[in-house]
């Protein structure tokens, strides 16, 4: 008795499937980068204010409002001030997907209402907030940051092959 293999032909079914993986951001984030620095000098911030703007009884927010806090903070750092443009932000830059921490990315009217409506009457508390508690910690993490790269080697070099290991180049000038 032969055992028969039965091959399946994955290619059939393409149009109508998709294969999504489990990518972990993480990997693709320095941990010198700006995006982490931001993230984390916002989670000493107390949001009750931002948060008693919403009503208790309506739906809940798809994406919670400290995230899009930090998400519009994000932006305004790296000069994006249209809410379209921090809509497409957060569904291409792996930055904005890492602050979103795996919600669904705020449409343009999301962050419209959000910045004029409900951020508008609380601004000003939370960015006294920033200035006031976390000047200490920036200036920690600011020293951490400096003291890690005085112990790194020199950038690529470091990726690849150190430079002393390296056989010299032959240049040859050409003249004409």
């Amino acid at each position: 008795m032969r055992i028969q293999t039965v091959h399946k032909n994955y290619a059939q079914l393409l149009e109508n499937y998709q294969l999504r993986l489990p990518i972990d951001l993480e990997i693709f984030i320095p941990d010198d980068d700006s995006v982490r620095l931001l993230s984390l000098m916002m989670e000493e911030l107390d949001y009750k204010k931002l948060y008693e703007a919403y009503s208790p009884n309506g739906r809940n927010p798809a994406v919670p409002p400290k995230i899009l806090f930090k998400i519009l903070v994000y932006a305004y750092m790296n000069d994006i001030w249209s809410s379209r443009k921090i809509e497409i932000a957060c569904k291409r830059d792996i930055n904005f997907m890492w602050l979103l921490q795996g919600f669904k990315a705020p449409d343009h009217n999301t962050i419209a209402r959000f910045r004029t409506g409900r951020l508008e009457p609380i601004l000003d508390d939370l960015f006294n907030q920033f200035i006031i508690t976390d000047r200490p910690l920036f200036f920690k993490i600011q020293q951490e940051l400096n003291y890690n790269k005085e112990e790194k080697t020199d950038g690529f070099s470091s990726l690849f092959l150190n430079k002393a290991k390296r056989p010299p180049r032959n240049r040859r000038s050409f003249q004409c």
